[in-house]
């Protein structure tokens, strides 16, 4: 938040009055604030980033969440509770994880946090075999915390390019095995339409013949 929203912020915590654009009456309000921060708000006053005034105001009850990381004892309830949802997005029949794949949920140090254990659920979901367990996590998580593998020789764009590569082909073959190859299906689901699916197809050299007249959306026909 900027500084000068930051003591605009301040001025209506502390007056309890906000004043409408174009309007010059105040009106009074009765809230609760409660704010969130990834962040070490301290840290950010002491680099003059956040302001101290504010910082004190807010922190009448400061409620520090532990990592995931941190509380491995949350991540069966989690991981189900995920599973559940992207079951439903996806319609899928998957309603379990196995127990191996529980203990390697468990194992793991979660370096991308809550959100990070969605979207390895959600991929492991999409690519699930045509029973109602996922059996396979491992190939999802990127190593006990590691970050994710990157060569470093090369220059920045053409590291990330090649990231952004990795993921795509990983994500349009996984989805052509959610989906046994119907475009139409995959597509709807990529948000994408038929001609850009086809090409992303193309360029990672996952098209067959069968899929040329399918691109368009022929595939769920009749």
């Amino acid at each position: 938040m900027p500084l000068g929203l930051q003591s605009k912020l301040l001025r209506v915590i502390e007056d309890k009055r906000v004043t409408s654009i174009g309007s010059d009456r105040a009106v009074e309000i009765d809230v609760r604030f409660i704010a969130t921060t990834n962040k070490d708000l301290q840290a950010e006053v002491e680099r003059g980033a956040f302001r101290r005034d504010l910082f004190y105001r807010l922190s009448v009850m400061p409620v520090r969440v532990p990592p995931l990381r941190e509380r491995p004892g949350d991540i069966p309830l989690l991981a189900q509770h995920f599973l559940e949802q992207s079951a439903r997005r996806s319609k899928r029949a998957v309603r379990a994880i196995a127990p191996a794949a529980l203990q390697a949920l468990c194992r793991y140090t979660w370096p991308g946090n809550v959100r990070e254990l969605e979207n390895v659920i959600e991929r492991a979901v999409i690519v699930a075999k045509d029973d109602d367990t996922i059996n396979d996590v491992e190939r999802f998580l990127t190593g006990e915390g590691e970050r994710p593998r990157v060569d470093l020789s090369l220059a920045f764009r053409d590291a990330k390019a090649r990231v952004v590569d990795e993921f795509e082909r990983a994500y349009f073959a996984g989805l052509l095995e959610a989906y046994a190859g119907k475009l139409a299906s995959v597509a709807r689901h990529a948000g994408m339409d038929g001609k850009n699916l086809w090409e992303k197809l193309t360029k990672y050299g996952l098209r067959r013949p069968s899929h040329a007249g399918e691109a368009a959306g022929e595939d769920d026909a009749g």
